[in-house]
């Protein structure tokens, strides 16, 4: 009985030993000051690498055994990662209990553990691909059975996968300068995307942007795949992560690009002329029965569409036109019946709002609104035509002296010179009397230059107004 104890003893012991000679190092290497964690041997951490790669090489073999109908070959395959899992499982067992005093990280361990788990499941899935036996031949009268078809050449050996197709067929002979090759074109279509905006290129911001996109996705891409590569891969933790930067840069310039617009010159301006080819003084139909107090009943404006009051409005309309030098508008009925019937549902709400864009496609439309009786058309129109005093020649929006594009927009709509045709409305309400004009083509157009082309202009432009106090 004693003899049977001590043997036991003896056992558990050598055990123990073992052990021991597994996670603590040599002497010398034992932790002087708290928190401080052994330096990982090469020994203990090569072996478990080891250990990866024969795990790796044994999912080859059951795969190619499994593609060439040899089960004995497959199982013999899935009895070595087996084993390979279980060594590997002890071993992170062992760093995990071991704790500050093992020489193996238990993180490296874990994740090699990890790796042949997987692949062993990967391996146990694997069934023989072993090709159905071929029915009898039938015998043809008279002669011999049908020679059998020659049989099917076999499958190529299938190998391990690649992880990450851009790092080429070894991730471990990747290509060590792909980030910096993937740096160097981001810089370079930066560079594109400021030429395009100093050459007024659109097209080409576009462009530099769209392949910017791409290789923000690219540089994703790379990152996930390197990590997931492990030790497989050249590219350090340090690469990964500058990896990731390298997208979130990209990302940034995108979002902060969306406020740059293309450098475009202006189109030469017409020089001032003096003498006597230009007049002194505007010619506004400053004095008109459009000056003349309102004194309507409730409803549509008589005269409005016959032969007077469209007259003095298209008139208004082509003066200022013909200062600016664009030609003159046609009168066109349907867009003054569309106009009066949007100026009487101002006068019901007593909104200052412009109708939907949908429906009225093709068309723009200028808007005034006052209290019933407190205006004259002359007043109305003199509300959009006075807004001159805020227009600049220059590519639109950027045609207003405050920065503002909608101080002068009722102007540069009146003015603009693809615009030919004018029809208006006016509503006299109980509440509220209202004036709409509608234009076609449509103006005010993102992008397009406005600049007068009467040589003249200048001479009638009003002066800016006073700075505020």
């Amino acid at each position: 009985m004693l003899w049977r104890l001590a043997r036991r003893g003896l056992i558990a012991f050598l055990a123990a030993l073992l052990a021991v000679a597994w996670v603590v190092p040599a002497a010398g290497q034992i932790p002087t000051s708290p928190g401080q964690r052994l330096a990982p041997t090469n020994d203990s951490e090569q072996h478990l690498s080891d250990l990866s790669v024969e795990a790796a090489t044994a999912l080859g073999t059951a795969r190619a055994a499994a593609a060439h109908c040899n089960p004995a070959g497959l199982a013999d395959a899935v009895k070595q990662l087996q084993q390979l899992e279980q060594e590997s499982r002890q071993a992170a067992s062992i760093a995990k209990g071991a704790g500050a005093m093992s020489a193996v990280r238990p993180e490296f361990a874990n994740s090699i553990h990890d790796t042949i788990a997987g692949e062993l499941r990967d391996a146990s899935a694997l069934k023989p691909n072993c090709p159905q036996p071929n029915p009898p031949q039938a015998q043809v009268p008279g002669g011999n059975a049908n020679p059998p078809p020659p049989p099917p050449p076999p499958p190529p050996v299938q190998q391990p996968p690649a992880v990450g197709g851009f790092l080429g067929p070894n991730i471990r002979d990747g290509p060590p300068d792909a980030l910096d090759a993937l740096e160097d074109e981001a810089d370079d279509t930066v560079d594109d995307f400021w030429d395009a905006v100093d050459h007024c290129s659109a097209d080409g911001m576009k462009r530099a942007l769209d392949h910017l996109r791409d290789l923000g996705k690219e540089a994703r891409d790379m990152a996930r795949t390197a990590k997931a590569a492990g030790k497989f891969t050249n590219f350090t933790a340090a690469d990964i992560q500058e990896m990731k930067d390298l997208a979130s840069d990209i990302d940034s310039f995108i979002l902060d690009s969306a406020s740059v617009k293309p450098k475009c010159p202006l189109p030469e301006q017409p020089k001032s002329q003096t003498g006597s080819s230009c007049p002194s003084t505007p010619q506004l139909p400053r004095e008109s029965l459009l000056n003349q107090p309102l004194k309507l009943n409730f409803g549509y404006t008589p005269r409005l569409t016959g032969t007077l009051y469209s007259n003095e409005i298209l008139d208004y309309h082509n003066a200022l036109r013909s200062e600016f030098g664009s030609q003159p508008l046609q009168w066109n009925p349907m867009l003054a019946m569309h106009a009066a019937d949007y100026a009487k549902t101002m006068t019901e709400t007593g909104q200052l709002v412009h109708s939907p864009r949908t429906g009225r496609e093709g068309e723009r439309e200028n808007l005034n609104l006052s209290r019933h009786g407190a205006n004259s058309l002359q007043g109305m129109l003199d509300t959009w035509g006075m807004e001159m005093r805020y227009y600049r020649p220059g590519v639109f929006p950027n045609i207003s002296s405050d920065g503002n594009w909608m101080s002068a927009a009722h102007y540069t709509q009146m003015i603009w010179p693809t615009t030919t045709q004018v029809g208006c409305g006016f509503y006299a309400g109980a509440r509220y009397d209202a004036l709409v004009c509608r234009y076609s083509p449509p103006g005010n157009t993102d992008g397009k230059p406005l600049i007068p082309s009467n040589p003249c202009w200048r001479q009638f432009a009003l002066p800016p107004p006073p700075p505020p106090p």
